[in-house]
């Protein structure tokens, strides 16, 4: 299969037992199904995602011919009517051939971000998302804690421009200006290809974080 969705079931109990977190939809979809070798990468890359997010919007109720993927300044991305109404919140990463949308409740600000389980990120990546005085209080690996501030970063409706100014909190919290945010990582093995996934959605109640996990489909 070139497309799919994950089992969202496992994103619920990690968030924790919170209301509307038994609603969230994510699909994958494979550039390889849509790449036309004349066209650029990054215009495959982007009907891709788009493919994922109308797959996501569809399962959740929603069909994305009728509206509208927009991203809003300290509220992240939102799929809107044809009026601006806002109708759900949702999210959309890429890695080189696969494209991964999340979709879920409007009333959250949410990022997804997902990356090759094998991909090598190092030290350097650290001046780009963490102020020199916050390098010391790393305390996941440099994959997970990109990832992470990566789908932050997409809540805030910025992008990395502020994520330097994200900042881990105690236990599993993160902040950016006076918003609480919520990340959890977790692996998934898709069609032979490892990735690492994270989500992150501001904290609007006292759900806790239960862990990372790693899993496989």
């Amino acid at each position: 299969m070139m497309s799919g969705f994950l089992d969202t079931e496992l994103v619920s109990n990690l968030v924790g037992e919170t209301k509307d977190m038994d609603n969230i939809h994510i699909a994958y979809s494979n550039i390889l199904q849509f790449r036309n070798e004349n066209e650029e990468w990054k215009i495959s890359q982007f009907n891709n995602g788009r493919s994922a997010l109308y797959a996501a919007a569809k399962s959740f109720g929603i069909n994305m011919e009728q509206h509208s993927f927009i991203v809003v300044k300290n509220d992240g991305g939102k799929v809107v009517d044809k009026s601006g109404n806002i109708i759900a919140s949702a999210s959309i990463s890429h890695t080189k051939e696969y494209s991964f949308a999340i979709i879920m409740n409007k009333k959250y600000s949410i990022g997804l971000d997902v990356e090759k389980s094998n991909r090598y990120v190092g030290n350097e990546v650290l001046r780009y998302i963490t102020k020199d005085e916050h390098k010391g209080h790393i305390q996941d690996g440099l994959l997970t804690y990109w990832i992470k501030k990566e789908a932050i970063s997409k809540a805030t409706g910025f992008g990395l421009n502020v994520a330097k100014d994200i900042l881990r909190e105690e236990g599993s919290e993160w902040s950016f200006n006076e918003e609480r945010y919520q990340a959890v990582h977790w692996e998934e093995e898709i069609q032979g290809n490892r990735f690492s996934i994270a989500f992150a959605k501001n904290k609007i109640n006292d759900s806790i974080l239960i862990s990372d996990a790693i899993i496989s489909v």
